[in-house]
């Protein structure tokens, strides 16, 4: 369920910066549940494929002008680079 939930926000974040269907990111994140971190690492495969995303990057912190979202039970921060 988690994943979904990150998949769902990341595909959000495309949308909301206006990305072609074709563009390939970078996705960071920030997240102090270690149950979150572990289901995205399990999945980051799939994630990466449903998203474009050339990486999946956990963050020590996250931009203070990043509003936090729920992924599966746990609170996170997502943000999206367009990669080169």
């Amino acid at each position: 369920g988690a994943a979904r939930d990150f998949i769902r926000q990341v595909q959000q974040l495309r949308k909301d910066a206006d990305l072609q269907i074709q563009d390939r990111i970078a996705v960071s994140c920030h997240s102090d549940d270690a149950e979150l971190q572990a289901a995205i690492s399990e999945w980051s495969s799939t994630i990466q494929g449903e998203t474009l995303a050339d990486s999946i990057t956990w963050a020590a912190s996250a931009p203070n002008d990043l509003k936090p979202v729920i992924v599966g039970q746990s609170k996170a921060a997502i943000w999206i680079a367009k990669s080169l």
